[in-house]
């Protein structure tokens, strides 16, 4: 029997951004807001901020002083 696996959208949202960086599409220090992703997932803003809530924890993200995120690795562009 095929194993289904139950991936919530915050799931979805993070596994998406994480391959997103790895292929280069999301350059170190490039800066994501909810609203945007949010709108482009087609989801409101609670599993986004999940996500980047977990791939902060992650290290891939930067929680800037300023309440910005980036991808970590990089100035802000």
């Amino acid at each position: 029997m095929a194993k289904t696996t139950n991936k919530t959208a915050s799931d979805l949202i993070m596994d998406t951004l994480q391959k997103a960086i790895k292929a280069k599409h999301l350059l170190p220090g490039q800066e994501l807001t909810q609203v945007k992703l949010a709108e482009e997932f087609g989801v409101s803003r609670m599993p986004v901020r999940d996500a980047l809530k977990m791939l902060i924890a992650q290290g891939v993200l930067e929680k800037l002083s300023n309440r910005h995120i980036c991808v970590a690795g990089g100035k802000r562009q």
